[in-house]
């Protein structure tokens, strides 16, 4: 098992990685994925990245039927007990927990600085190099 400093290093890589790529957000179970670690542990990390402003946490709600699979709305809280319909295929159903999905966008303004990062960095790579 990898020691958490580790741990959090490949979770930073993968952020940054999907900063400077097209996504606006991802799911916590694809960093799960790819630094092979339990999906609380990457959560607990990247809910701190909420409150240092790189990220922000919106619940996806889907539709339970698994058939549909519909994106209902985004909320920054999870709500429940209450009567909704899927817009998509008409399911009627009450709001359940589980009928939530955290995913994590990334701010438009980490995004800006990531990518200004990297093209500085380029610049002092190719600055270093002989001529």
């Amino acid at each position: 098992m990898a020691p958490k400093f580790a741990k959090r290093k490949k979770i930073i890589e993968f952020v940054e990685m999907a900063a400077t790529g097209p996504v606006g957000g991802f799911y916590p179970t694809a960093v799960s994925k790819y630094i092979d670690s339990s999906l609380e542990e990457v959560l607990e990390f990247l809910l701190g990245l909420t409150e240092t402003e790189e990220l922000t946490l919106v619940w996806e709600l889907r539709c339970p039927d698994f058939s549909c699979g519909n994106i209902i709305e985004l909320s920054q809280e999870e709500r429940s007990n209450k009567e909704i319909e899927c817009n998509k295929c008409g399911t009627e159903f009450e709001l359940q927990d589980s009928d939530f999905y955290p995913r994590f966008d990334i701010n438009p303004e980490y995004k800006e600085y990531i990518k200004e990062e990297n093209k500085n960095k380029k610049k002092q790579i190719l600055s270093l190099q002989p001529h």
